[in-house]
């Protein structure tokens, strides 16, 4: 599996945010999710913090090309509706016992314009 990746951007809180995902192998090749048995995705308030809001495979997390190595997270409005700060985010991919950071970064949430 690839490297860490370090998704950092702002959004609106109270928006639909769709975070596309996808994993590579060491070499840059598409990471064959067809054997996958679980994607999860957390945003807290910080490391260590419990969970704000969480996703797994199925429930707001959807593979769109499995041997692409493409998944999507969606986070409805009312996961992010009040919340303005810094949060951080990460998913992790779940394979024969495995787990595996895909990616951790920060996202800004700010009020609506």
């Amino acid at each position: 599996m690839s490297s860490l990746q370090t998704p950092t951007f702002f959004a609106f809180a109270g928006d639909t945010i769709t975070i596309n995902t996808q994993v590579l192998n060491p070499d840059g090749s598409p990471f064959d999710l067809s054997g996958v048995t679980g994607i999860n995705y957390v945003l807290a308030s910080g490391y260590g913090q419990p969970a704000m809001v969480t996703k797994t495979l199925g429930n707001g997390i959807t593979i769109t090309a499995a041997t692409s190595g493409m998944y999507t997270v969606t986070l409805a409005p009312a996961d992010t509706a009040g919340l303005v700060g810094n949060y951080l985010h990460a998913s992790t991919l779940l394979t024969s016992g495995n787990v595996n950071t895909v990616f951790s970064g920060i996202l800004t949430l700010t009020g609506a314009p």
